[in-house]
């Protein structure tokens, strides 16, 4: 069925202009289109002495003088219609009706299919930016040629060639390079694909651009060697190799020379070293002609990781091994078999140590480890004030890496004699050739049940000299008659062995005095107690005695 153009309504009738589209050409860039002029008639019939009818440019054409009812093509007409260099069409048709009776014009705009004449872009392959590309296309014609476009999308155009459908294809070098520097802090860089079509030196038009992700390979920077060493004095006292390791305790120094630094590649620029050993890691900047270092202590591992990063974030890792990697194990004390009692069932005046504990007995290489020493102090637990202690404890020690110690110490100024009344705070610290452990240890007072004295005797405590008396309970002066009591406390003041605790590690002696303040009566009675510079009153008692 046609498709109409236009129509013009006349008397008793109408004028239709239609077409149909027989064919295209390709190669001609043409389309070969019929043309209808057709005569629709409403009334019972028209009729006219004479008549033509005409379509788009062909002459007019004597058409017949009746028609009853109904509808008539007056005048069919083929034409080739030519389209312009993109493959389009489009132009206005008119069509006449003329007689004695009724004449009209009518008109169209004819748009024809657009006969494809630019090559179609189909796939885009290829994501290594350095690798191998292929584009694929469709041409319609045979004619023509084609030119493929690398780009970077609103960037840059890369390069331009003729180009074979699906013929592999690598970039210019000049379009690396300006890749390579376009990308100096990534990785990645979206391309873009175009196909031109070409006739002759005309280009029709070109297929929408495609684009890929591609990415850079083989650019990690260029680094081969670095240099180490332990500084750790005390390690290398031990081990006499500064390319030993003891774990957990060398402090492992690496060097970098300008001779042996990192090189970029493909434009990006070198941002710094890492270099790690186990978990620890720390950076080191860059330097393009001076030496650069970095030290990470208490080395927990013999193997040396040291990385060279770009501005990409590329890197390229050298590993170096200690000559020797030493697993040292840090000496542990046996608390549970460890302790410090009192003689004599533990009310004695004398302190009885007992030591137990592992160390790691083989050879740091220079040296063999050892247990070196075994120091303390002591302090009154009522003290603040430490003291060291004054005996040489010397362990013994096994060839499965165990020491012991069981022996006598002594108290300050090498004395042997500890305070019954008081407990004491020890602290022990044992030492091999790397590391030390600490002990705290408390030395109980003792209560004995009974003292002896060339002055008197003790019941249920140390007999006090500076209290006297012949007898001595709890810490308490105890006589035969009460009078001895009173005539002993009457006329001076007694520092007794208690002290009054005023805070901050501040301890006071607490002294006693008793006054006599005769017979008592009904009135209130004053007696002065004699004493100087009192700090402070803790207790105030009294006796009172009948005269019965």
């Amino acid at each position: 069925m046609a498709t109409r153009l236009g129509i013009v309504n006349l008397n008793g009738c109408s004028y239709e202009l239609a077409y149909d589209l027989l064919s295209q050409s390709t190669s001609e860039n043409s389309s070969k289109v019929r043309l209808y002029g057709i005569l629709h008639v409403t009334n019972n019939y028209v009729s006219w002495s004479r008549g033509s009818a005409s379509v788009h440019t062909s002459g007019l054409q004597s058409i017949g003088t009746y028609y009853s009812r109904g509808d008539y093509t007056l005048i069919t007409r083929d034409f080739t219609f030519a389209h312009d260099s993109n493959g389009n069409f489009s132009a206005t048709i008119s069509a006449s009706l003329s007689t004695t009776f009724t004449s009209g014009n009518t008109s169209g705009t004819l748009r024809l299919p657009q006969i494809k004449r630019v090559s179609k872009i189909n796939s885009f392959t290829g994501n290594n930016i350095d690798g191998t590309f292929n584009v694929w296309y469709t041409s319609y014609i045979s004619s023509y040629t084609n030119k493929l476009r690398i780009s970077i999308p609103s960037v840059k155009a890369l390069q331009t060639k003729d180009y074979e459908n699906g013929t592999e294809f690598t970039l210019d070098d000049e379009s690396k390079e300006y890749i390579y520097d376009y990308i100096k802090n990534s990785n990645s860089v979206t391309l873009g694909a175009v196909i031109e079509t070409w006739n002759g030196n005309t280009k029709l038009g070109e297929s929408s651009e495609l684009k890929n992700i591609c990415t850079l390979t083989d650019a990690n920077p260029q680094f081969y060697n670095f240099d180490f060493e332990d500084i750790n004095s005390k390690t290398l006292n031990l081990t006499g190799n500064s390319k030993y390791n003891i774990n957990g305790y060398s402090n492992i120094k690496v060097t970098i020379s300008s001779e042996n630094k990192a090189t970029p590649l493909k434009k990006a620029t070198m941002s710094k070293y890492r270099f790690s050993v186990g978990t620890s890691s720390i950076d080191i900047d860059y330097s393009d002609t001076d030496e650069v270092t970095g030290t990470i202590n208490n080395s927990s591992s013999g193997t040396y990781n040291v990385y060279a990063i770009d501005s990409r974030n590329n890197s390229t890792l050298v590993t170096k091994l200690a000559e020797k990697e030493i697993a040292y194990s840090p000496l542990t004390i046996d608390k549970q078999n460890c302790s410090i009692v009192r003689s004599d069932g533990n009310v004695g005046n004398e302190a009885i140590l007992t030591l137990n504990g592992t160390f790691w007995n083989d050879t740091f290489g220079k040296v063999k480890n050892t247990i070196k020493t075994v120091t303390y102090r002591l302090k009154k637990t009522s003290d603040s004030q430490w003291i060291d202690g004054k005996t040489a404890i010397n362990v013994s020690a096994t060839d499965d890496g165990r020491f012991s110690f069981n022996g006598k110490i002594a108290s300050d100024n090498s004395d042997t004699y500890w305070n019954l009344n008081d407990s004491y705070d020890i602290q022990l610290t044992i030492s091999d050739e790397l590391s030390s452990s600490t002990l705290s240890l408390i030395l109980n007072s003792a209560i004995p049940t009974i003292s002896l004295d060339k002055n008197g005797v003790g019941i249920m405590c140390a007999y006090n000299q500076e209290l006297g008396g012949l007898l001595q309970v709890g810490g308490n002066v105890i006589n035969k008659e009460y009078v001895d009591y009173y005539d002993q406390y009457n006329t001076k003041l007694v520092k007794t062995n208690k002290r009054w605790y005023e805070g901050a590690d501040i301890w006071k002696p607490i002294y006693r005095c008793v006054r006599h303040i005769g017979a008592i009566n009904s009135t209130n009675k004053t007696i002065a107690h004699n004493v100087s510079d009192i700090d402070k009153i803790i207790h105030i008692e009294g006796v009172a005695i009948t005269s019965d």
